[in-house]
């Protein structure tokens, strides 16, 4: 199996990767934490095919026939392969086509120096030339080793200098080789190193002294006399080595004590990027770089490994140079029979980035064993993980390239190398799905497979996605790949999700699964699990800000469970970097880095509780070791936030793999080059710190020493006789695990100095005891101490604020701890308090409290007001020491800063101009009183005064200052325009101290009142006797604040008084005045004025003036013309004079129709032919009478073309000088002038003169509708070809048919689920009218106001026990959600534990709950859930049993045994055995017989023939109802 754990942060975070994995028989655990990394896609370079060149020309057969050997014979000093062309050899040309003998050959060659033969072939159609080569050539262009050079270890002493002598490489055409030499990083070889030629042999002879101790890497050149260009180089290293080991200096191994927390780190740029263990815990190895410490050049970073024993005793620290510009040990393990590997990275000083990967070996003891270098120069190559195999010697290199020089194309791809432990390649392949990356690598050794965990660049989602691939042991040849990926194109949660699967070895395929789901802020930085064979559980430890987790999982059980509790460790204000676990001998170690400051700190911790679990020997102090029990609550178990992943694996398909060929891979796979290693074994390079007050140092164990008392024996045994001899006691040393030098006091127990006849020998270890007087007679207890670097002066407890700030007049107290003496001595406090320079100085503010062995208390109390500026720095000095230390004690120190006690002052701006009022008007100005900020927190008097700039009393307004709610100030003005003016409130805050005081000032208008409005202009009236005018002055007047206000007429200057005033009246109720104009007598001018009052402000007037005119006969104006008519025709005639009428004189009998307008008409024929004398009788509004004659005639008149008449007969239309029958289109007929009149210009045909309903058809630009031509549609309407049509139920406004082609939308309104008229819709979505919906636990909610004249809304949250509702309150609920019952009366969601004996069962729905002794729906409940006992399991009654009273026990209703008689045989038979018998007989399936009539049950019986099967079945169905009869 293999279980794979992912981190996963969300949301646009690049996070960090850093995971560790262990195979332990057959699972394989791999941990990763996910990071995004966009890939830029690299144009793919281009390769080119070698061509090789056939005979030519016996004339050129030298050269010829090596080139026709055959190229893959041992013989073969040629070579062909894929390259990539970079430049091309010049040659001298030389003309020979004179001497070719035969054949005319078409083609010509050219060398190619690169790492093996180019020839090219190019086709010429006409000629050819041959080009004479400076030098003959062999495959690589350069002199090749017959055999690998060979590193040379010297361990000093050597008594003569070591020698090495090799051969010089091969040249295949025997040029002459320049030999020359150098040592990387030094302009000239160091002195212990010379170099001598003989022949063909090179000697180098080594000399070194301690000073030359380290690594040296020597490269030799040997280059072509003839041609600088051709040249071979190889790299060999000389380690001197100390004669003592550097493991043998410390004889500590077996060490009884050691610290179990330990924290490595000491300045910014030393960086520990990896930490292991030795296979039996015995050795720590770490490795990083660092710029400054312990290194030669301080310009660039180089690595190192560092190596201390299991009681942390600093054994060595080898500073590396790896290439010429930064570098750093990336990785470094014990590995084959615990020799240390190091992984370096290398940058190119053109890419900026890593080019290079060195592998370095040494023994455990620190001695350089061999080395090489992985280098694509100047192109992008980085290794990410390294696996070791310590038992055969293999190692796993996994990183990334980027480049097409041997892999697919140039995007970022994975490769894999395998090599034994004499750096023999195995194997080198690539993989890519997309732009790619290693993350984790594990091996199964049992089952020979490799496991890893890539990541690839998904095009599709522009997303970063994890596979998980599995691969040939031996070849890395690509057996599965799976990928977790989401269709949807990824996780949506803004937290972090750790994802653990196991998974089928074999498939790929997900067998259990575990999601943490950490919801936002709470982010994960890195993550690693560890198998633990102790207690065949996984390890799981992720890493957080400031906090790293450890969790126990348990595998073997599905789902995997966790357990309880986590341990935790925490180191305060820190960043999580990395962390990874390493199971050793029974024990967990875990290894954590983080950054503290800009420092990065590794810390080791030991685990070998895996129970509870528990730490070993944890370190409390500041709660950096603890154990954690609510961690797990807010991991959203089992299926985290994003919910089960398990369906999203899925293979991935194509993931392509290639083999590359070791040989070709061997050619960037080198001795190590630009390479020197210096080591330093001083404390100069222990690197070990405190973790918090943790204690780094282990304790000396104390050394058995035998008393020296009872009798005398021998010199060496038994208690000291006094003599003058002297008798020496040599003490046994302390052992100190951490190799720390320490000091040795041998005193009295008391502390007091030896007696003066006992001489201490420090330099010795040795008690001379010279007991020479009988006075010295005694027993003598002495004390043999050994401390660290001297005796330290004892720690506090840095729990204490170290940077205080506090205001004048408050205090502040410290109470500090003693942390620990390692020492146990006896401590002492004091403390006191100095100013900004340091200086010592007394102040009555400052107290001491408490000081004793344990602790120290003092207090700063109502200290002054800073004397200059805003405020005034202290120190407060705190010293621990004990008797040792006196002169030394340790001092921390406090900043004490005091600042002026400030008045309280408004937090928030609050504007100092109150809205103005008018007289008549209230006015309330409130802010609230939390704007109200004393930064000190001190007591607040907030007190405030008015005045006015009038001198009016400002009694009217009243100040309310209510510390719990607001700050108002309000009041009603009086009725009275005098109080108008400016009133100024001034707001004082201060406290109880001497501040300044902060003053407010606010202001308020009071403006007078207005005067009543008159809101309409009344025009002079004139009119005509008789006449009666009413003019309505109802809405005329207003006052503008709503104060009443009294109305006067005053006529010609003088109150109006009915009785005298007859041509008027006036109704103070409605305002309506009527003017009678009756009698001329009413004639003359008026003057009118309407005088209102409101006795606040100055009264307005509405003044107009009425003339009535006198009225006077008709006088004619001018004549009236002749009218005349055609015969046989009707006529009708209009005479334009107002109030005017015919005579009532008789009229001529065609004359029939006579209108008091002065329109008369009839029909005429040929017997009325004559002209008539008529007159107009015009009557004015008095009844005064004015005639005017004019003459009526009638003549015949005929016109046979039709285009000459001036008026057309009956039937016919008057159009241009025609009569017409039918009017034109674009005309129509006005039956009352007997015309033909033109359409409105809307129209193409009509009926009349009406656009808007007239209209048969309408112009280009209108639309019809409802019979009328429209330029725009009205609302509900859309124009289309002419037409007006109907837009869709859903819209007012429109241009389309559909309810998506809408502007404005219905407000239609529906009963909902609770009768009550509500808005159902539609609200507008861009051009679309729909009915809102709303998810699951929201309703739709309209807005009361238009929103771009649309009607908008919004969804929101319903009542939180609803899963659907209509609104927001309780009860409006439409559904609940799971462990609510709905009321359907009320509306809402009752929890189901609310009602009497009902409780939520695993679905999420109300139920009465089964043992619980209530009963509401259930048939029983006797409190437990046992069967058998008349109430069952299930709460359902058993037969023979009644339960009468709930949670009580049932008690049998019936006899013991019964009888049952039949017509021939009887039964007598136990209740058990009834029922087996009923049951037997499939009594249900006859039951459900019965159920459907027991009619149809007779029927069944009495078809049978068989009277002994009758008889059975009467007595079933007797049994049936008794067995009825006793379950109900």
């Amino acid at each position: 199996m293999v279980i794979i754990s992912f981190c996963q942060q969300q949301t646009s975070y690049f996070g960090q990767h850093q995971a560790k994995a262990k195979t332990q028989y057959l699972n394989s655990f791999i941990a990763l934490m996910t990071t995004i990394t966009l890939l830029n896609m690299i144009k793919q370079q281009s390769f080119l095919q070698n061509w090789l060149l056939s005979k030519a020309s016996s004339n050129f057969e030298a050269i010829i026939d090596k080139l026709t050997i055959d190229l893959d014979s041992p013989n073969s000093c040629f070579g062909y392969t894929t390259v990539l062309v970079t430049q091309i050899q010049d040659l001298i040309s030389y003309d020979y086509s004179s001497k070719v003998t035969y054949g005319q050959m078409y083609y010509q060659s050219r060398l190619q120096p690169a790492y093996d033969d180019y020839w090219e072939l190019l086709r010429q159609p006409d000629k050819f030339n041959f080009y004479e080569p400076k030098v003959f050539k062999c495959k690589g262009d350069q002199p090749r080793f017959s055999s690998n050079l060979i590193n040379q270890i010297i361990q000093l002493p050597i008594s003569t200098p070591k020698i090495y002598t090799f051969d010089f490489p091969v040249d295949c055409f025997q040029n002459n080789l320049i030999f020359t030499w150098s040592v990387d990083f030094y302009a000239s070889p160091p002195s212990f190193l010379t170099f001598t030629t003989a022949g063909t042999q090179a000697t180098l002879s080594m000399n070194p002294t301690v000073s030359n101790i380290g690594t040296y890497s020597i490269k030799v050149v040997f280059t072509n006399s003839k041609d600088p260009l051709l040249f071979s180089q190889d790299y060999f290293q000389v380690e001197v080595y100390p004669e003592v080991s550097y493991t043998d200096s410390i004889k500590c191994l077996e060490c009884p004590s050691r610290p179990m927390s330990m924290a490595f780190g000491i300045q910014a740029d030393y960086v520990i990027n990896y930490m292991d263990i030795y296979s039996k815990a015995d050795y720590y190895v770490l490795c990083g770089s660092t710029k400054t410490l312990q290194t030669i050049a301080d310009t660039y970073s180089q690595s190192f490994i560092l190596q201390y024993t299991r009681g942390f005793a600093m054994t060595f620290h080898i500073t590396m140079e790896a290439g010429s510009i930064n570098s750093f040990a990336q990785q470094c393990n014990f590995g084959y029979k615990n020799n240390i590997q190091t992984m370096i990275q290398s940058f190119s000083q053109i890419l900026g980035a890593v080019d290079a990967v060195y592998i370095i070996t040494h023994l455990n003891s620190g001695k350089f064993v061999d080395g090489r270098v992985l280098k694509m120069q100047d192109l992008n190559l980085r290794a990410d993980q390294m696996i070791v195999d310590s038992s055969q010697g293999d190692t796993y290199l996994m990183g990334k390239q980027t480049d097409t020089l041997f892999a697919f194309n140039n995007a970022k791809h994975v490769f894999l190398m395998k090599y034994d432990r004499f750096y023999e390649i195995q194997f080198f392949r690539f993989y890519e799905n997309g732009p790619s990356e290693g993350r984790e690598i594990t091996i199964d050794y049992s089952n020979m497979a490799i496991y890893m965990i890539h990541t690839y660049f998904y095009q599709s989602f522009s997303k970063n996605y994890y596979a998980v691939v599995k691969v040939d042991f031996f070849d890395g040849g690509l057996i599965w790949a799976k990928t977790l990926r989401d269709n949807s194109g990824g996780m949506t949660t803004t937290g972090s999700e750790l994802y653990l699967s196991r998974h089928n070895s074999d498939t790929g395929m997900v067998l259990s699964q575990l999601q943490f789901g950490f919801n936002s802020g709470n982010n994960v930085y890195g993550c690693t699990l560890e198998y633990s064979m102790t207690s065949s559980q996984l390890i799981m430890q992720y890493g957080g800000t400031a906090s790293t987790y450890i969790g126990i999982i348990n595998i073997a059980v599905t789902p995997m469970t966790v357990k309880s509790q986590m341990l935790k460790t925490m180191v305060a204000s820190s960043i999580n970097n990395k962390q990874y676990l390493i199971e050793i001998n029974s024990a967990l170690f875990t290894f954590i880095s983080y950054v503290l400051g800009t420092i990065t700190y590794m810390t080791v911790f030991r685990i070998n509780d895996f129970t509870s679990p528990g730490w070993e020997s944890p370190c409390t102090s500041g709660s950096i070791q603890t154990v954690d029990t609510s961690v797990y609550s807010g991991f959203n178990l089992p299926n985290g936030i994003n919910g089960d992943q398990s369906i999203h694996w899925k293979d991935l398909t194509p993931y392509t793999s290639r083999l590359a060929e070791n040989q070709f891979i061997g050619v960037y796979f080198t001795k190590m080059m630009n390479f020197r290693a210096y080591p330093v074994t001083n404390s100069s390079a222990d690197v070990r710190a405190n973790l918090g007050s943790c204690s780094f140092y282990s304790n000396p164990s104390y050394p058995q020493i035998s008393n020296r008392v009872g009798a005398y024996i021998n010199s060496s045994v038994g208690s000291i006789p006094v003599s003058k001899l002297s008798y020496p006691i040599i003490l046994p040393p302390f052992q100190q695990c951490s190799n720390d030098p320490m000091t040795f006091t041998l005193k009295q127990s008391t502390g007091a100095a030896l007696p003066s006849f006992m001489v201490y020998n420090l330099a010795t270890n040795t008690l001379n005891i010279t007991p020479n007087q009988n006075s010295y007679q005694g027993i003598y207890t002495l004390r043999y101490q050994a401390t660290i670097a001297g005796n330290e002066a004892p720690y506090v407890l840095e729990d204490f604020n170290s940077n205080v700030v506090i205001f004048a007049h408050h205090n502040y107290e410290w109470l500090i701890y003693q942390s620990f003496d390692r020492e146990m001595d006896i401590s002492s406090f004091e403390a006191f308090i100095l100013d900004a320079n340091n200086a010592t100085i007394s102040v009555p503010w400052f107290q001491l409290l408490v000081s004793n062995q344990d602790q120290i208390s003092f207090i700063v109390n109502n200290p002054s007001q800073p004397a200059s500026g805003t405020q005034t720095q202290y120190y407060i000095q705190v010293n621990i020491w004990d008797e040792w230390n006196v002169l030394t004690k340790r001092s921390y120190f406090i900043s004490l800063i005091i600042k002026d006690n400030l008045a309280p002052y408004l937090a928030q701006t609050v504007s100092n101009t109150i809205p103005a009022i008018y007289i008549t008007q209230k006015f309330q100005f409130s802010f609230p009183y939390s704007f109200v900020f004393d930064r000190e927190d001190d007591t607040v008097q907030f007190t405030c005064t008015t005045s006015t700039n009038n001198g009016l009393s400002a009694n009217w307004i009243t100040t309310i200052i209510d510390p719990l709610s607001n700050v108002s100030i309000l009041g009603q003005s009086p009725r009275d325009n005098s109080y108008a003016g400016t009133y100024t409130f001034t707001c004082q805050l201060n406290d109880q101290y001497d501040g300044p005081p902060n003053i407010y000032t606010f202001s308020l208008d009071v403006l007078p009142k207005p005067q009543v409005q008159i809101n309409q202009v009344q025009n002079d009236i004139r009119f005509l006797i008789p006449e009666n005018i009413t003019q309505n002055f109802d809405g005329f007047f207003s006052d503008q604040f709503g104060e009443p206000f009294t109305i006067k007429l005053l006529i010609n200057g003088t109150l109006y008084n009915p009785m005298t005033i007859q041509w008027l009246d006036w109704n103070t109720q409605n305002l309506k005045m009527d003017i009678k104009g009756t009698n001329n007598s009413f004639g003359g001018n008026h003057s009118i004025q309407i005088q209102l009052d409101d006795s606040i402000s100055v009264p307005s007037t509405l003044s107009f003036k009425v003339e009535i005119i006198q009225n006077w006969p008709l006088r004619i104006l001018k004549p009236l013309k002749d009218i005349s008519t055609q015969t046989n025709s009707a006529f009708m005639k209009s005479i334009n004079v107002t109030n005017e009428e015919d005579s009532k004189k008789q009229l001529p009998y065609f004359i029939f129709q006579n209108f008091p307008n002065g329109t008369f008409g009839g029909y005429t024929n040929d017997a009325n032919i004559g002209s008539y004398n008529l007159e107009c009788i015009g009557v004015d509004n008095a009844n005064q009478q004015t005639s005017v004659k004019f003459k009526f005639i009638c003549q015949a008149c005929w016109d046979i073309d039709y285009n000459a008449c001036e008026e057309c007969k009956q039937g016919f239309y008057f159009y241009f000088n025609e009569c017409l029958d039918q009017c034109f289109p674009g005309t129509y007929a006005d039956d009352i002038d007997k015309t033909c009149k033109k359409c409105p210009q809307e129209c193409v045909y009509c009926s009349g003169p009406d656009s808007t309903f007239q209209c048969s058809r309408c112009k280009a630009g209108f639309y019809s509708y409802n019979g009328g031509c429209w330029k725009t549609c009205p609302d509900g309407f859309y124009g289309d070809n002419y037409e007006g049509i109907q837009c869709h139920r859903f819209c007012t406004k429109c241009y389309g048919p559909s309810y998506s082609n809408c502007y404005s939308c219905e407000h239609a309104y529906q009963g909902n689920e609770k009768n009550l008229l509500v808005i159902m819709g539609y609200l507008l979505i861009g051009t679309e009218c729909k009915a809102p919906k709303c998810k699951e636990k929201q309703y739709f909610e309209w807005f009361p106001y238009l929103v771009n004249n649309q009607f908008s809304g919004q969804c929101q949250d319903c009542h939180s026990t609803c899963k659907r509702c209509i609104g927001r309150n309780v009860n409006d609920c439409l559904q609940c959600i799971q462990g609510y019952e709905f009321n359907e009366q009320l509306f809402i969601c009752i929890k189901c534990e609310d009602f009497y004996g009902i409780g939520t069962n695993q679905e999420g729905e109300c139920e009465d709950i089964c043992g619980d002794g209530i009963v509401v729906e259930k048939q029983c409940d006797d409190g437990n859930l046992i069967s058998g006992d008349g109430c069952n399991d299930q709460c359902e009654l058993e037969f023979g049993y009644e339960c009468i009273f709930p949670n009580q026990t049932c008690r049998e209703n019936i006899s013991p045994d019964f009888q049952i008689i039949s017509r021939r045989f009887s039964f007598k038979i136990q209740q058990q055995q009834a029922l087996q018998i009923l049951k037997f007989l499939y009594l249900e399936i006859y039951l459900n017989i019965i159920s459907h009539g027991e009619q149809l049950l007779k029927k069944t019986i009495n078809s049978f023939q068989i009277d002994l099967l009758k008889d059975f079945l009467q007595f079933f169905l007797i049994f049936s109802r008794l067995y009825l009869a006793l379950k109900l």
